[in-house]
């Protein structure tokens, strides 16, 4: 559960780029469907009472643009535009660690780089005079572990980075990695053991790896800062 309180400080300060893995069906219902999933039909539905705090998924970029939706809040990885199935295979496979997923945190490294293609993704942000708003993105995403810390029923946040298990961006993964803690330890008041792990970005080609429980360690050693 997530207190009331910091559910609308992520709400109003990061709502936009952000959201929770819950839905309209229950979590037990294994069914993996783009049409019609709703974050506010998920309210009604009673799953806020399963967000996740400890566990944050942590998306690379926007593939595409996202055009928020009235009818929901913290839509931003819901409406049909972005293809919501892809988060449902992460969060709703059974018979496999996936099933703790559901009701994670849900968001961007860089929120503001829309591109679909990983290597323009990386040869954008990965430039030297780009390191500034690199810094800008790691503190954004440090104010949301921030406030998911306040709440995590565990001495530990888990990140689980997409699309990180691919052998050819690992490099690229654990830069930007790196970069982060170096962030946290200079400018954050973190008191929690961040673990990192890379998993399969969850697209119809790797949803037998995702069953399978495609995940592993990209930080070898945990990290507790403060």
């Amino acid at each position: 559960m997530i207190s009331e309180q910091n559910y609308n400080k992520l709400l109003e300060k990061f709502g936009d780029i952000s959201s929770f893995a819950i839905y309209k069906e229950s979590k037990n219902n294994d069914k993996a469907t783009s049409e019609n999933i709703s974050y506010e039909e998920a309210i009604e539905n009673h799953q806020k009472d399963y967000i996740n705090p400890s566990n944050i998924i942590l998306m690379v970029n926007p593939s595409a643009k996202r055009e928020q939706t009235p009818d929901s809040n913290f839509s931003s990885f819901h409406h049909s535009n972005i293809n919501d199935c892809h988060l449902r295979f992460l969060t709703m496979k059974t018979s496999t660690f996936w099933r703790n997923l559901y009701g994670s945190y849900v968001t961007d490294l860089f929120s503001d780089v829309v591109e679909s293609v990983m290597d323009n993704v990386i040869s954008a942000v990965k430039d030297d005079n780009k390191k500034d708003y690199r810094k800008q993105s790691y503190n954004k995403l440090i104010e949301q572990l921030e406030i998911l810390s306040q709440d995590s029923k565990e001495d530990k946040l888990n990140i689980y980075v997409c699309g990180a298990l691919a052998k050819s961006k690992r490099e690229d993964f654990s830069f930007f990695i790196e970069e982060l803690l170096e962030e946290v330890s200079e400018s954050s008041y973190l008191n929690i053991e961040l673990n990192f792990y890379a998993v399969y970005h969850p697209g119809y080609q790797n949803l037998k790896k995702l069953i399978q429980g495609g995940c592993e360690e990209i930080v070898k050693h945990s990290m507790k800062i403060g």
